[in-house]
């Protein structure tokens, strides 16, 4: 029996010392992959990012002809944001889509000059995607494009409120300077998860992968109603596994994507959950305490977000089932659309989901004050923050 136990341990050596390997070798790569990124959309953000698959642009990449407007007819007024290659402004376009002397606010969205090849291959790629969705009210929508002529030009409906994380994070941190109908109630925040699984629903019929929701990238109209936007990471389903690297937030990506870059609806669905929670506590950072390393590590070896304490245990579980380890086992968006449907019909009977005045209460439990707006400023100092902890 002893001579066994010592053949054992020299094997049982082997194998630990080859996994720690694996996973430090992971860890290496997130620690040098970094990419510019557009965090926030009101200014160019840099995020601790892991490789995952990216496949071809489709051929051809150029988008339908139908979709084209005269450039001439656009008027560009305000810059929303911009980062190294690219720029969202605000215009006014005039007879949009055959309507002969009106004009309609628009976000347009473009590509520097400075811009490398790729990346204008990029942006007539996203084009090609949101062409591919269509229209659907959880949807940001495309509205026409100019691509005959650089610089290229998508052109989508201008979303009044902007970004739901954003729209979050200030009612988090003055919730005093918003009264009426621009309060935020328990069923409102219950109400931008079901818009967003509703989106996310309809996405997933028409075989796109999104592979980049967050908050950041869901805009609210003036009724409170959330759409789905930032399509710049989008592939198709049956393209979206393996193939050249790309990258994507460590924080929202599940184990399969961390570990092997395999990107799909599942993969989706997890970042749901983590968007989920992203509402539940108005905008804090997932796994705030822990850099990208640790999150890697931490989600890879089974711990999941716990539940808040403001959370009632029916919305967390309807979140928490979205973060199972094996991808088959994780609802689907149209099974999370009708879980969330349930709930909001049953919130008068039932109370609310989110008790807002508990973590007001609470609120520093999940509020690290370099996120807390100033927007621009709190995110940058967010970001700064975590590309320190890789560094190390």
């Amino acid at each position: 029996m002893e001579i066994s136990r010592r053949r054992f341990l020299p094997v049982a050596a082997i194998v630990a010392f080859v996994l720690r390997s694996i996973l430090n070798k992971k860890t290496k790569e997130i620690d040098t992959e970094y990419e510019g990124y557009f965090e926030d959309g009101d200014i160019k953000k840099e995020s601790p990012i892991t490789p995952v698959a990216r496949p071809p642009l489709p051929t051809p990449t150029k988008p339908d002809q139908k979709w084209e407007f005269p450039r001439n007819k656009l008027r560009l007024q305000t810059l929303l944001g911009q980062g190294n290659f690219g720029q969202v402004w605000k215009a006014e376009a005039d007879d949009l889509n055959g309507h002969d002397g009106l004009t309609r606010l628009v976000a347009v969205k473009s590509i520097k000059e400075t811009a490398s090849q790729k990346e204008k291959q990029e942006l007539l790629h996203e084009i090609y995607i949101m062409q591919k969705i269509g229209t659907h009210p959880n949807v940001v929508t495309l509205l026409a494009c100019c691509t005959e002529l650089e610089p290229y030009l998508l052109i989508m409906e201008y979303v009044m409120c902007g970004k739901l994380l954003t729209y979050l994070r200030e009612r988090r941190s003055r919730p005093d300077r918003f009264s009426g109908s621009g309060a935020l109630t328990s069923r409102d925040l219950t109400v931008f998860a079901y818009c967003v699984a509703r989106g996310m629903d309809y996405i997933a019929s028409k075989g796109i992968v999104h592979r980049d929701l967050a908050a950041r990238n869901v805009l609210v109209d003036h009724n409170k109603l959330c759409k789905i936007a930032d399509f710049g990471m989008s592939r198709t389903a049956g393209a979206a596994a393996r193939a050249p690297r790309a990258a994507l937030p460590v924080r929202w990506m599940a184990p399969e994507a961390l570990l092997y870059s395999v990107c799909s609806h599942h993969t989706d669905v997890w970042a749901f959950g983590i968007l989920l929670w992203e509402i539940v506590t108005l905008g804090s950072t997932p796994y705030a305490a822990m850099s990208g390393r640790e999150v890697l590590g931490a989600v890879t070896e089974g711990y999941r977000l716990e539940r808040p304490a403001h959370c009632a245990p029916q919305l967390y579980r309807a979140m928490h089932a979205c973060w199972h380890a094996d991808p088959s086992q994780r609802p689907s968006f149209a099974e999370l659309k009708a879980q969330l449907a349930e709930l909001l019909d049953n919130e008068p009977n039932e109370g609310n989901y989110v008790d807002l005045d508990s973590f007001y209460q609470e609120s520093s439990v999940y509020s690290d004050p370099s996120a807390i707006i100033n927007d621009d400023e709190g995110l940058s100092a967010e970001y700064d923050r975590e590309r320190r902890c890789f560094r190390e």
